[in-house]
């Protein structure tokens, strides 16, 4: 009797174990937010931000890629999931409305410390990076 109900267990017991184990869920998102200023700390309207990935490899191919320009009071938004496929990801500030010359990323600094084309952030959470653009 207790070898029968010992091996009831086998056959029951596995079958509970992997129907507890969670199904593969997707990252949570990657967001960026933040504001830009000009040096008399108004906002800036129409800096744009870039936020994509690509998988590795020689043919690489474009896996997520948003965008978006700041609105009248300087803000900006962006929000995407990286997903498994994804090798490479950029965020970086483009000139969204070409309002300003070839120099662009050298007037550019965060609002506390400088510009770095290499950003910090964290994947799958909440990144604030607010800007700057200054005469030099």
């Amino acid at each position: 009797m207790k070898r029968r109900k010992f091996l009831i267990a086998l056959g029951v017991v596995p079958p509970l174990l992997f129907s507890s184990c969670k199904k593969d869920e997707p990252n949570p998102p990657t967001i960026f937010t933040g504001y830009v200023i000009d040096e008399n700390d108004k906002p800036v309207e129409g800096t744009g931000f870039q936020f994509g990935g690509v998988t590795g490899g020689f043919n690489a191919k474009v896996t997520f890629n948003v965008e978006t320009v700041t609105d009248a009071k300087g803000y900006y938004y962006l929000e995407a999931v990286i997903t498994k496929e994804t090798g490479d990801v950029i965020f970086k500030p483009t000139d969204g409305d070409r309002k300003y010359p070839d120099g662009f990323y050298k007037r550019l600094c965060l609002v506390n410390g400088f510009y770095q084309k290499e950003i910090p952030w964290i994947p799958n959470k909440k990144n604030e990076f607010n800007f700057k653009i200054v005469k030099r």
